[in-house]
């Protein structure tokens, strides 16, 4: 009987045993874990929330606030499972937009209205853990490589004093660092370097210049020719260059022998016509090849189009000497 009792004893005993780790499975199964990350795709901060287990039957209501380093709050909340919510091993909600300068990161998780923290936490009344992740988050460096551009147009303004640089650079994570521009004038070994107004209008004289400073606030004239300008971003290996020719002083020559020659000339010199339309004839020409990168050409074409200026200024027989 007493070794019956015993048998009966063990039995029981790994019974409740094995009821107890049945209990112990079914529960780690039912557990799930969940985890709210940030990612940025595309210029878009997003949060993904991972589970272990989407096969779910109550719904579950997530609320996700985030933030960005320029004062910008936004609240998602999302409902799971639900017919407008799709996942493809993963959820993903989209916040709001980012740029280089913009720092952004998760500053709060609840799920049925139990507070997450940063660390796991267990959610009340359901079989759930969940955790986020408040790390600051920004754009990857691969992806701000490709969205840096560097670029400006030279404005012309038929104005001799000036020269006008406009910036329409894509400065990326550049943004927030100094740039510089540096200019060489034509027939000058000089480079003047200043720092350059990004996305804006550079305006440069011969003061500014520190060429040909003038008397007084007077500006004088910038010389005619190829000017080689550069920008450079921080660092110096983000860089644009650009050859510009300038014109302005010739152009001002020439409506000055055209308004002499319609007033004065009558048809005393039809030559200085001829002249006055090769000059216009080797200008576009000019430009033409500096459009090409033919920088030599350009040269030869502007030089031949002063001499032609000369020979007119200085022409003792026809009536439209200046």
């Amino acid at each position: 009987m007493g070794r019956v009792l015993v048998l009966y004893n063990n039995i029981r005993q790994c019974c409740i045993l094995s009821l107890h780790f049945h209990i112990f499975v079914e529960k780690e199964k039912k557990m799930n874990y969940i985890d709210v990350l940030p990612q940025i795709r595309n210029n878009i901060f997003y949060v993904r929330i991972v589970m272990t287990d989407y096969d779910v039957e109550n719904q579950m209501v997530i609320r996700i606030v985030a933030r960005r380093n320029d004062g910008l709050y936004k609240t998602e909340v999302v409902q799971y499972p639900n017919e407008g919510t799709d996942y493809n091993g993963e959820i993903i909600v989209p916040m709001f937009g980012m740029a280089k300068s913009l720092v952004a990161q998760i500053v709060g998780v609840k799920i049925n209205g139990t507070e997450v923290r940063v660390n796991s936490t267990e959610v009340e009344g359901a079989d759930i853990t969940a955790r986020y992740d408040d790390s600051l988050t920004r754009m990857g460096w691969e992806e701000s490589m490709n969205n840096i551009h560097l670029d400006f147009e030279v404005i012309s303004t038929n104005n001799p004093k000036t020269l006008r640089i406009a910036d329409q650079s894509e400065w990326g994570i550049l943004a927030d660092r100094p740039a510089i521009i540096e200019i060489v004038p034509p027939e000058d070994e000089n480079k003047y370097v200043y720092y350059l107004g990004k996305n804006q209008l550079n305006v440069f004289n011969s003061k500014t210049l520190g060429i040909n400073p003038g008397r007084g606030n007077d500006f004088e004239n910038l010389k005619d020719g190829i000017y080689d300008i550069t920008i450079k971003g921080s660092p110096s290996s983000y860089s644009f260059n650009r050859k510009y020719l300038k014109t302005d002083l010739i152009r001002l020559n020439i409506d000055k022998i055209w308004a002499r020659s319609t007033v004065l000339c009558d048809h005393e010199d039809d030559d200085v016509i001829d002249k006055i339309k090769e000059i216009e004839f080797l200008l576009a020409a000019a430009e033409a090849n500096m459009r090409l990168g033919n920088f030599e050409n350009v040269k030869q074409l502007y030089e031949k189009a002063s001499k032609l200026i000369y020979v007119l200024n200085n022409c003792e027989n026809c009536g439209c000497k200046m």
